[in-house]
């Protein structure tokens, strides 16, 4: 009963992440400083590039290597712009479940280096929000590995994201590789997570009992982690846990997190990517890592 549409033209064997290139371990020095459901700066959203102005290239479209050896990202800060270039072709396996492929595509992002939060940290619900993405597809960050982050949203087959039955997660998590992304289009970069990126959580070395570490930015400027909170606990929305937000270790309903005591980042509010995940070696299918809905809406 599930389908691998994913607004399409738009959407050999598993094997072992490769280690993270010298080019991304830039991750340690990142930390001076949801796929999301909304967005809690002042940021606003491009055409087709999130909260941030990006360019990309032209011309016919090169596929990328599969083991992961044409992977590019860089990033830089000058004043109050963080500048991010990359390929979008991830730096660990990638294999096809569905009709598409990974494309590269030289693209440069630029997103604010200090975002400004505009939402509440004691109100969970999207009305606090600054950006609906509940109808909006495609890119809305950028991971570490050089993988999209895209929102919740899967196209207007599915129509608004209003629960996890709507979500890309639930009518696509069958056609997720297992490093928990996949492709949307077979002429454009378009290889993205809906879900936390399991070979790059695996890099970054993630253990059950530590905060997650951080895997990408949000188009607002925010970091994103992966699943885990303080104290290792698997995040959750306080709807979901019954939890106090701003009080108890849960989320928004945006897959955000208000924390303003630098015990995890020199931000005040940062996002998570909800759900389970796996080593980055093998999965069994369908469904490589794909979560269930007590994790929705997992970005």
């Amino acid at each position: 009963g599930t389908s691998h549409r994913e607004h399409i033209d738009q959407e050999t064997h598993p094997q072992a992440a490769h280690p993270l290139p010298a080019s991304a371990i830039m991750v340690g020095v990142c930390r001076i400083l949801s796929t999301l459901l909304c967005l809690a700066s002042l940021s606003t959203m491009a055409a087709g590039k999130g909260g941030s102005s990006g360019s990309g290239g032209s011309g016919s479209s090169t596929t990328c290597a599969q083991d992961g050896t044409d992977y590019a990202y860089s990033e830089s800060v000058s004043g109050s712009a963080r500048t991010i270039t990359t390929n979008h072709c991830p730096n660990h396996p990638n294999y096809n479940l569905n009709p598409n492929i990974a494309v590269a595509s030289s693209t440069t992002y630029t997103l604010p280096a200090s975002p400004t939060f505009v939402g509440s940290s004691t109100d969970s619900t999207t009305a606090s929000a600054n950006i609906d993405l509940s109808q909006q597809g495609g890119v809305v960050g950028v991971f570490f590995s050089a993988a999209m982050l895209y929102s919740p949203y899967g196209g207007p087959s599915y129509g608004q994201v209003t629960s996890w039955t709507t979500s890309a997660t639930y009518a696509e998590g069958n056609t997720f590789d297992q490093c928990g992304c996949h492709g949307s289009s077979t002429t454009s970069a378009s290889y993205h997570c809906h879900v936390p990126p399991s070979c790059l959580l695996q890099q970054l070395g993630q253990s059950s009992s530590s905060h997650s570490p951080q895997v990408g930015w949000a188009f607002d400027g925010f970091p994103v982690y992966g699943p885990r909170g303080p104290g290792g606990v698997m995040m959750q929305t306080c709807t979901e846990t019954g939890g106090t937000y701003g009080t108890d270790v849960c989320t928004d309903a945006c897959g955000g997190y208000y924390s303003d005591d630098d015990s995890i980042d020199g931000f005040v509010y940062r996002y998570y990517t909800l759900g389970d995940y796996n080593d980055g070696t093998s999965c069994d299918l369908p469904g490589c890592a794909s979560p269930t809905s007590d994790y929705y809406p997992n970005t």
